[in-house]
């Protein structure tokens, strides 16, 4: 299970913006959050807003492409939208009310009232800038390059030539081995491998990368089964 990112409307409007050229920490932000499973989201409340944008073209283009997003249905009423809140901040005071509700698992935002008002109600750990969200998804998804001594790592469909080889015997014997390797070739996996000399296995360690594992509540990949 993916994480569940808010998306405030000072997010909304600059990704659906062909006017100007998309900040990187954002399209990176956007690219590992789809990539790897996570809900990108908005608010009713957003909507709105960006219904208030005067350049009638862009409201019309970020209105059509909302689409892509994930759009909160329900709308709880807000407890601290009383009399005499204007209308900017009892948005504000929505979006930030529906992640205390837990309706995602943090919210994305570069206005700095609503971050200050985060800290004031206690979700300051739940409200990240572009840049606190990418670095998070980096970190939880970037490869790590693996280094060892005497191994090459290389795709399976380049050892195919070598399947006749008496290496593979006693894994044939065993299994339907042949038909296994071909169906890992062909999605692409990898294999380390020891050469004895060239063109001769001295030893195949045929691995399995794992991607779009399960986040924890403390925004961690599993390393259990969920």
């Amino acid at each position: 299970m993916g994480m569940r990112f808010l998306l405030d409307t000072n997010i909304l409007i600059p990704l659906e913006d062909s006017k100007r050229p998309l900040e990187p920490r954002l399209a990176e932000f956007v690219r590992l959050a789809t990539s790897h499973g996570h809900t990108l989201l908005y608010h009713p409340a957003s909507v709105e807003d960006i219904r208030q944008d005067n350049d009638i073209e862009r409201r019309t283009q970020t209105l059509q492409r909302l689409a892509q997003y994930t759009h909160l249905s329900a709308r709880p009423e807000c407890p601290w939208n009383v009399d005499g809140v204007d209308r900017n901040d009892a948005a504000d005071n929505e979006i930030l009310y529906a992640l205390k509700l837990d309706a995602a698992h943090a919210l994305v935002t570069e206005d700095k009232k609503i971050h200050a008002k985060a800290k004031s109600i206690g979700l300051v750990d739940r409200v990240y800038t572009i840049q606190t969200a990418e670095d998070l998804l980096r970190r939880l998804h970037e490869q790590q390059t693996v280094s060892l001594p005497n191994i090459d790592d290389v795709p399976l469909y380049s050892l195919s030539p070598l399947l006749q080889s008496s290496f593979f015997d006693s894994l044939r014997a065993r299994y339907p081995f042949d038909a296994w390797f071909a169906k890992k070739a062909r999605a692409g996996g990898n294999a380390w491998v020891n050469w004895e000399r060239k063109n001769e296995l001295g030893g195949l360690c045929i691995y399995d990368r794992q991607d779009n594992e399960p986040i924890t509540d403390a925004i961690t990949l599993c390393r259990e089964p969920p």
